[in-house]
């Protein structure tokens, strides 16, 4: 099986959370200077190698330079790697089929993904890596098929699984626990993205309208919808250590725009964007440009 993007429906439709008059996307590159091409200058390309194939790509990285990603055997199957520095590339193996995906890895050097089972099947379920214990299933929620997508420094992993009714559910495992359901926004479908170390959790549901909304989980208030940019739908992709969310969301118009999420602003913090563009565009020295950051 070829990795294909795993979730619940693309970005379409009109709906919730104000959104203000904000100005147009930004469009000249800011003029190259010198102290842009020293910054440039400091880093460089690697290529990270393959598993002796002709293709490879790297989804994550810790704090330890260590890389997860995908790479392409000579035979052309695709298998989960980990790349550390002075050791290159190496294979993490499958859970009994042919195929592995590798998608994170914590500062432990933990990584997760998901992998084929069995030998002519393209059933897959979600895995957690170790150099102790090498790759272990996770089990599903019921269903067929699960998906690992995220770690954190506590080994708590978040994912994807099918439950009995083929419908997809977010999921938290937990060591010793297993993994549970983090349930909906009253729709069919969610997926959990990113987790951080305070087991606060990150993705997207539908809502009992089809529509999908950006969420916060949390284990005292359980699944938070966390509104959009004015449009139908949001997705969230990514949570920081301090609880702040950011994703892709609708507006009002139909276009898509990234978010950050905080508990003070909510969706607002797009107002403090424009307030922010507003004040940098009009500091601009004439001939320059200023991107958002």
């Amino acid at each position: 099986m070829k990795r294909t993007v795993v979730g619940i429906l693309t970005l379409t439709g009109v709906l919730a959370c104000d959104e203000p008059t904000r100005p147009a996307d930004p469009s000249p590159a800011a003029p190259i200077t010198a102290t842009t091409t020293a910054a440039a200058s400091r880093f460089n390309v690697r290529s990270l190698g393959t598993l002796g194939g002709t293709f490879s790509a790297g989804f994550a990285i810790n704090e330890r330079s260590e890389v997860v990603g995908d790479a392409d055997l000579p035979s052309g199957e695709v298998r989960a790697f980990l790349w550390r520095q002075g050791q290159g590339m190496r294979s993490l193996g499958t859970l009994g089929g042919a195929e592995s995906f590798g998608d994170h890895i914590n500062d432990l050097g933990e990584a997760v993904g998901f992998s084929e089972i069995r030998p002519g099947s393209e059933v897959v379920r979600a895995f957690l890596w170790s150099e102790a214990g090498g790759m272990r299933g996770l089990g599903t929620l019921g269903g067929k098929n699960s998906f690992a997508n995220s770690i954190n420094n506590r080994r708590e992993v978040v994912g994807e699984s099918q439950n009995v009714n083929d419908r997809s559910r977010a999921f938290l495992w937990r060591p010793g626990r297993g993994m549970r359901s983090l349930g909906t926004l009253g729709g069919a479908n969610s997926t959990a993205l990113d987790v951080n170390d305070a087991t606060q959790v990150a993705g997207g549901s539908q809502k009992a309208n089809g529509d999908e909304h950006a969420f916060l989980w949390t284990a005292d208030g359980g699944m938070e919808d966390l509104g959009t940019l004015g449009g139908a739908n949001s997705r969230a992709f990514g949570i920081s250590q301090t609880g702040e969310v950011v994703g892709i969301s609708q507006t009002a118009v139909g276009t898509e725009r990234p978010f950050l999420w905080t508990r003070e602003a909510g969706c607002g913090a797009w107002a403090r964007w424009a307030a922010r563009w507003a004040s940098l565009s009009a500091s601009t020295p004439t001939g320059g440009s200023w991107a958002p950051v």
